[in-house]
């Protein structure tokens, strides 16, 4: 990980009377740019419930109160809009690094579990987001959510020898949305919802569930 240099809140150097920012600030370097990752880690889970109805309106309550927040509560997505604004008006700073030379900011929730974001329930937690006036500064790019599981995965690619900012900026959160840990499975950039090889690693996936599980195909 020696090309991206890590930050955590006690290396924040804040104006007085001031603390906060988000759990770890990632920044790597793009010709004279720099680039910056904010994360924000949470350890809240999607309801039992919820997990066994699959109903996307309790998964929008349970984002909404855990991933999300309110004004009075702030929770990822406005802890990362509020570290965003601190952060181009220089309220905190990191060292060694000048505000005005970041280009650009992934803002990221890392879950302690793997919610269940597919294309469907990600594009409505991102429209819900937006729709809270969250992460719409200049040069923001679209908030992204990993599990511990994903970031995992994406270290060890990074430690031997993948470019952390080079898999960030080619992930698929449009309408080719697919979990990190998948996509970073695939190798490369994520194939569309129709690519042969996305439909092959889906069946090889669905084939290894069932015969995991004991289960007979019909």
């Amino acid at each position: 990980m020696s090309s991206s240099r890590w930050y955590t809140p006690d290396q924040y150097v804040w104006q007085k009377g001031l603390s906060g920012g988000p759990d770890a600030i990632i920044i790597g370097q793009t010709g004279k740019s720099l680039e910056a990752i904010f994360l924000e880690i949470k350890s809240s889970r999607p309801r039992k419930q919820t997990q066994v109805s699959g109903d996307l309106e309790l998964l929008k309550i349970d984002w909404t109160r855990f991933l999300i927040g309110s004004p009075r509560e702030r929770k990822g997505a406005r802890q990362l809009d509020q570290a965003v604004t601190d952060f181009r008006n220089s309220k905190f700073s990191l060292p060694g690094i000048d505000q005005n030379t970041v280009a650009t900011i992934y803002p990221i929730i890392v879950t302690l579990d793997q919610w269940p974001f597919s294309l469907k329930n990600y594009q409505a937690f991102a429209e819900d987001v937006r729709a809270e006036g969250l992460l719409r500064q200049p040069q923001v790019m679209p908030i992204d959510i990993w599990s511990c599981f994903d970031f995992e995965t994406l270290c060890s690619r990074v430690i031997s020898g993948g470019q952390i900012f080079q898999i960030v900026r080619h992930r698929s959160l449009g309408e080719d949305y697919l979990p990190l840990w998948f996509q970073l499975n695939l190798g490369g950039s994520a194939p569309g919802p129709n690519s042969p090889t996305l439909e092959k690693s889906w069946d090889k996936l669905r084939d290894a569930m069932v015969a995991d599980l004991g289960l007979k195909e019909e």
